[in-house]
């Protein structure tokens, strides 16, 4: 079970303890929407479950379930004394990325101007349309190791990145909107940009391709 008192390390060993079996429920959750995303407009559908593990340890799968393309997000979350906490695992990348209760209530206040939604509600809106970012690293500060500026489908997060012996934790600490950014993070807001539009252009030219072949 996840502990408040847990460092970094035994963080990631914890939430990795768990990962092979949520793995497990969301490739069983891919196929069930198979067909529903075959009968779609779209070629597309997207559906979250909610999965406790015998560890004791809440998660939360995002299954996309694009024709010839389905893919599936899972996030670890908890409350500890700071609140809400949720890491979502890439294991090929040898990454957790970090989104905290003060990055969810920014995107919140920022974007989505919702008064009345939960943490996990909040989070699956998020990772929803911004699962995916693209960073470029900013100068060391005396608060921030590899700290970064990044663009998501939505808006800008700046966070840093915590190097582990085996995982590497990418802290998302805040979001940003562009009428927030400073003119020094203009070039970032260009490059990040353009390199996360390109990004995108990709996916779906391969996506809409994958549909029409069908």
């Amino acid at each position: 079970m996840i502990l408040p008192t847990m460092n970094s390390e035994e963080l990631v060993r914890e939430i990795m303890k768990d990962y092979p079996v949520v793995l497990r429920k969301g490739e069983f959750a891919l196929l069930e929407l198979r067909r529903p995303a075959i009968k779609s407009r779209n070629k597309h559908v997207q559906k979250f479950y909610d999965y406790k593990s015998k560890n004791n340890n809440n998660w939360i799968i995002m299954c996309d379930y694009y024709v010839k393309d389905p893919s599936w997000v899972v996030v670890a979350y908890y409350v500890d004394k700071w609140g809400f906490q949720a890491y979502m695992v890439d294991a090929n990348q040898k990454t957790l990325t970090h989104y905290s209760g003060h990055f969810l209530e920014r995107f919140n206040e920022r974007f989505l101007y919702q008064p009345v939604m939960s943490k996990t509600e909040i989070l699956e809106r998020y990772l929803s349309k911004n699962a995916s970012a693209y960073i470029e690293w900013l100068p060391d500060t005396e608060d921030h190791q590899k700290p970064f500026f990044g663009r998501s489908r939505e808006g800008i997060v700046l966070g840093s990145v915590e190097y582990l012996e085996l995982y590497h934790i990418v802290h998302v600490r805040t979001f940003i909107s562009k009428d927030m950014i400073f003119e020094s993070q203009l070039e970032k807001f260009d490059s990040t940009g353009e390199n996360y539009k390109q990004y995108w252009d990709e996916v779906y030219k391969k996506r809409n391709q994958d549909a029409f072949d069908d």
